[in-house]
């Protein structure tokens, strides 16, 4: 498995400088991205998260930085984390499920994103339940219950994995009846915390349709995470292949779906290297958006920039722009292909007194550069 653990390892380190940076990893470094640890908190609670993953990620950015290298670092350090825990989980019972969780782990430990640590935490939270269960003491128990209440803190799907070692606890008959109280509560006390701290936010934003949508990381995650729960704790070998044959279903359906990200970085800077500073831009993106990521990475926040994307515009408040551009020679626009209508109005409102002089697409991102006189 040493050798199997090394080849995973590479994969994943190959695979980190891949592309721009998807929308949830944009999302991710945005919530991450005020100066002050409390700051980043307060943004994660108003968005409905769970702290743990956005805590340790912005410690690591205040040593390592922001760029999407450094972003997904700490998803292959969960990666492998899992991988070990998995290892030392299935050693006994088939290892071969590791061979059939191989492409979740790839693929969850190149990404910026907290199914890594997710996918983790749940395989070591397993694996100490099991030995807390087969010998129960302090601790273990203390061991068991420290881990398990980060994994509360990494997703509410947490609570899914924990209560299913409670189950599993009562059903498979119960040794030393006290110590249960002892990991459960460990676990459980900061996870009601947050609960009570964040209520109005996750009632706000609880909507399981949103929090597992289609072959998504969190869905793909708790598949794989019951999948490993339901191989980590049967004692049937029946259950354990029919398990592996889910995850390679799983697996297979993901790797087909998964989308390539737009070049982002490839658009934006290419304007970086065309645009001088004093040349207006307007942009239209979403705070948390790869593109605005990317902006701030590359510097065109420099110089003249007006920023339309964070709401809707009526088309008398559009007029007002580009009227205030109206004296500008050479004026920029960078927005999404699918935006909105109020955008498409910006555009033709700019270039009504002025030619384009460049404009080109780059997967998903339009580019324009307007200039007085251009044909």
């Amino acid at each position: 498995m040493g050798v199997f653990a090394l080849l995973v390892f590479a994969l994943v380190v190959v695979g980190l400088p891949r592309g721009s940076l998807s929308a949830a990893e944009a999302h991710a470094a945005w919530l991450v991205q005020p100066a002050s640890l409390r700051d980043v908190l307060a943004r994660v609670q108003a968005d409905g998260q769970a702290p743990l993953y956005f805590a340790l990620l912005k410690g690591w950015t205040l040593a390592a930085g922001d760029t999407p290298l450094a972003l997904r670092i700490p998803s292959l350090w969960a990666g492998l984390l899992g991988l070990a825990a998995a290892d030392a989980l299935f050693r006994r019972r088939g290892g071969w499920l590791l061979l059939a969780t191989a492409a979740f782990v790839i693929m969850a430990a190149r990404e910026a994103h907290l199914a890594a640590l997710l996918l983790a935490l749940t395989a070591l939270a397993t694996l100490l339940y099991r030995r807390w269960r087969e010998r129960p003491g302090m601790v273990r128990g203390l061991l068991y219950g420290g881990v398990g209440a980060a994994l509360l803190l990494t997703h509410l799907l947490g609570a899914l994995v924990i209560s299913a070692h409670l189950i599993h606890w009562l059903l498979a008959g119960r040794r030393g009846r006290w110590w249960i109280l002892l990991p459960y509560a460990l676990a459980g006390a900061p996870f009601a915390l947050w609960l009570v701290i964040s209520f109005k936010a996750l009632r706000d934003h609880l909507d399981l349709a949103a929090l597992l949508p289609p072959l998504s990381f969190p869905s793909m995650a708790l598949v794989g995470a019951g999948l490993v729960l339901l191989a980590g704790l049967s004692q049937r070998q029946t259950v354990r292949r029919v398990a592996l044959l889910v995850l390679v279903v799983a697996q297979a359906a993901l790797l087909l779906a998964h989308p390539s990200e737009p070049a982002w970085d490839v658009a934006l800077r290419r304007i970086d290297a065309e645009r001088a500073p004093l040349e207006p831009l307007v942009t239209a993106f979403a705070p948390d958006s790869p593109a605005a990521y990317y902006e701030r990475l590359y510097g065109l926040r420099r110089g003249i920039r007006l920023e339309i994307g964070w709401r809707a515009h009526t088309p008398d408040e559009v007029r007002a722009l580009a009227d205030a551009l109206c004296d500008e020679t050479d004026v920029w626009m960078v927005l999404p292909a699918d935006s909105a209508a109020d955008r498409v109005q910006m555009v033709a409102a700019l270039g009504a007194e002025r030619g384009i002089e460049t404009s080109f697409v780059v997967e998903g991102v339009l580019v324009y550069h307007f200039r007085a006189g251009a044909p």
